[in-house]
Order: structure tokens, then C-alpha cells, then sequence
């Protein structure tokens, strides 16, 4: 085959890699929601930040985020 059609594969792999990769940082990897009729909670982890939102009636809509505590820290020599 010839090298620039290997190249041009090569680029299109990695921009699908890199889009996935993004896409990837933007979804939640989990979400809690708890609530009844009046106040809604919802708590969303991500890969590197901790979001919390709550609305209700009648209340303005509230959202945090937050960094998320490593657990394995580095050491301090």
C-alpha cells in the first residue's frame, strides 16, 4: 500500500481515539438522584470533578462541582 494512505489511516485512528477519549471526560461514570415532587438532588462522578445539583419548586436550581480526593497520593521525598 502505499505510505501516505498507512498515514492517512494513522491520523483518522487517532482522531476517533482522541474524540473518544473527550467524549469520555464529559459523561458522568455515575449518578445518584434522590428526591420527591418538591426537591429534586442529583449527584454526578466523573472521571476527575464531583457535581452536585438540586432543584425544587418555587427554588432557584443550585449546582456544585468539585475535584475529586485521590486516593493514592504522591509521596513527598
Amino acid at each position: 500500500m502505499n505510505p501516505r494512505v498507512h498515514f492517512a489511516i494513522h491520523v483518522l485512528i487517532a482522531v476517533a481515539a482522541l474524540a473518544m477519549l473527550g467524549f469520555a471526560f464529559s459523561q458522568p461514570l455515575a449518578t445518584l438522584s434522590l428526591g420527591d415532587d418538591t426537591v429534586q438532588v442529583s449527584d454526578d462522578i466523573y472521571i476527575t470533578k464531583e457535581c452536585i445539583s438540586a432543584s425544587g419548586k418555587g427554588l432557584d436550581s443550585q449546582s456544585q462541582c468539585g475535584d475529586l480526593d485521590l486516593i493514592f497520593t504522591p509521596l513527598d521525598i
